[in-house]
């Protein structure tokens, strides 16, 4: 991991909300988003490139993983760092493993520490080839792409096995979303795709504020990179969808290059985690959380406010301590379904109601079990939430990524 950090002490607690007006002045005047968490606050300058401040009394800690960004990310985060040192006036120490804070050397933060940091990823891409579903650079906190044979998940992306054999130089330009010094065209592309790939509900995008936001910012990194190259190679077509969902004029018309894939992670089933199960969904579904409850609630996706309801998925997992044969009571006297896992037991039943369908499930392993209730307009499309959780898997929570 690369990290930059700059720690020091205010001169009394009461400094706190000084410093926050400050952060905000600097955010703004670096063109990027802020945000006020009390006691944490956050300028995401660009897609996995975030620099978070914390307060624990007076002294203030503020950090920046930038390996995954990239060294652009890295270089942007030292001018930010400048403006923090000038304007609060205070004596921070900052502690940056590459130099580059000191020497300001781009092509030597690159060649010395970024890409042998990459060159570690791509060794071990090659040297575990047949591992199933590898992610790299991603945080599973929200949800996991499905897994494609010959392909790893990175940021920009499915990535071919055999693209990290590639020169460092050469790979860096397809894995780093900030590969060169300045906020060029490829810079605003980089950005647009990420967001694409990982957080685009495509034709659901005016679904919530989530999903119309990062719908916006997809449109502006777009116009952004055609500004500084109307000659680079966009995807027109994706710009022109988001355009008619969210009301935007288009202002770019071209034509988009021809795709070996489909763009977006969320076009396709993802996986999210419920305890130490994860169980496979619509992408593009609108997913929220019940802290109190502790249940995933999953809900089909709609393009309009007004749309009438398809379907809802409530799934939370619980000790089992009776054993993996054993099941709630609600499969006592109900014709169920067995479903089949190699190293899993699995029962659902399907009922219908007044007016909608609903489906209990329950997935055993060892002392542990996973509880799904869903309900639908449809019986058919019961089947097919029960064709996802067909898929689910148990993975103890370990090491689940390569984000270090």
């Amino acid at each position: 991991m690369i990290e930059m950090l700059m720690e020091g002490e205010l001169q009394s607690v009461k400094e706190q909300d000084s410093f926050r007006e400050m952060w905000k002045q600097i955010a703004q005047k670096h063109k990027v988003k802020w945000e006020d968490f009390h006691m944490l606050l956050t300028m995401e300058v660009c897609p996995e490139g975030v620099i978070e401040c914390s307060f624990e009394d007076k002294f203030v800690s503020i950090a920046a993983q930038t390996n995954v960004a990239g060294p652009g990310f890295h270089a942007c985060v030292a001018s930010i760092y400048d403006d923090i040192l000038l304007d609060s006036g205070l004596s921070f120490q900052v502690n940056d493993p590459t130099g580059y804070y000191e020497k300001r050397d781009f092509e030597e933060l690159k060649y010395r520490y970024f890409y042998p940091w990459l060159r570690t990823i791509a060794d071990y891409v090659l040297e575990h080839k047949q591992q199933a579903n590898m992610c790299l650079c991603w945080s599973f906190d929200d949800y996991e792409p499905l897994g494609k044979d010959g392909y790893v998940v990175t940021p920009l992306g499915y990535m071919a096995i055999e693209e990290f054999e590639k020169e460092d130089s050469e790979l860096a330009q397809s894995f780093f979303i900030w590969h060169n010094q300045k906020r060029d065209a490829h810079f605003y592309r980089n950005c647009a795709y990420a967001l694409l790939w990982k957080e685009c509900f495509f034709d659901y995008s005016a679904m919530n504020a989530y999903s119309a936001s990062y719908a916006h910012k997809i449109i502006d990194y777009l116009e952004a990179a055609y500004d500084k190259d109307n000659l680079l190679t966009l995807p027109y077509d994706l710009y022109s969808q988001l355009c008619q969902v969210m009301g935007r004029e288009e202002l770019l018309h071209g034509q988009a290059a021809p795709r070996k894939t489909m763009i977006g992670y969320r076009q396709e089933l993802v996986f999210y985690s419920v305890g130490n199960f994860k169980i496979a969904c619509m992408g593009v579904a609108e997913k929220s959380y019940d802290s109190v409850m502790d249940t995933l609630n999953i809900m089909a996706p709609y393009k309009q406010e007004d749309a009438p309801w398809s379907w809802l998925i409530k799934a939370s997992a619980m000790p089992h301590e009776q054993g993996e044969s054993s099941y709630f009571p609600c499969f006592e006297n109900a014709q169920t379904i067995p479903l089949t896992f190699t190293d899993m037991q699995g029962k659902a039943c399907i009922q219908k109601e007044d007016d909608y369908y609903r489906m209990d499930v329950q997935i055993n392993k060892e002392k542990e079990c996973l509880y799904v209730e869903a309900i639908a307009c449809e019986e058919a499309m019961l089947q097919e939430i029960l064709q996802w959780l067909s898929l689910s898997i148990y993975q103890k929570k370990a090491e689940e990524s390569l984000k270090h």
